[in-house]
């Protein structure tokens, strides 16, 4: 069943359907959770086992997933999404990475700029 689909059935009211949705989705926000976390140099590896993530790279993947998983819930019952416009995935995907920036910016001991004031910086 597509993300559509689903999308479609929560939308009748079917509450399973968003259940499924996210379950359909953890390799998505897992994905831009990676990306978010490279971009602020928090992918380390284990010293002791080199194909593992270290405990503090888990720990941070874990809270970005958990943000992600938000986020995506709250767009999809706040019913913003029109699949006539995007596919859920490209929809979802700016919203996903921004609350996970966001989180990083405001967790990973970066100062505590406006939006618009951290775009300034990133761009320097």
């Amino acid at each position: 069943m597509t993300n559509e689909q689903l999308i479609r059935q929560y939308y009748d009211g079917d509450e399973a359907a968003l259940e499924k949705l996210y379950h359909k989705n953890i390799g998505l926000i897992r994905g831009i959770a990676k990306e978010a976390a490279a971009e602020f140099n928090c992918l380390m590896t284990d010293q002791h086992h080199p194909n593992q993530f270290s405990a503090y790279t888990k720990t941070i993947l874990d809270d970005l997933c958990g943000e992600g998983a938000l986020e995506l819930l709250m767009r999809i019952q706040s019913r913003e999404y029109d699949e006539s416009r995007a596919a859920l995935t490209t929809y979802i995907y700016p919203h996903l990475r921004g609350r996970m920036t966001r989180w990083l910016e405001q967790n990973i001991g970066c100062m505590a700029l406006s939006k618009n004031e951290m775009a300034a910086v990133r761009q320097v």
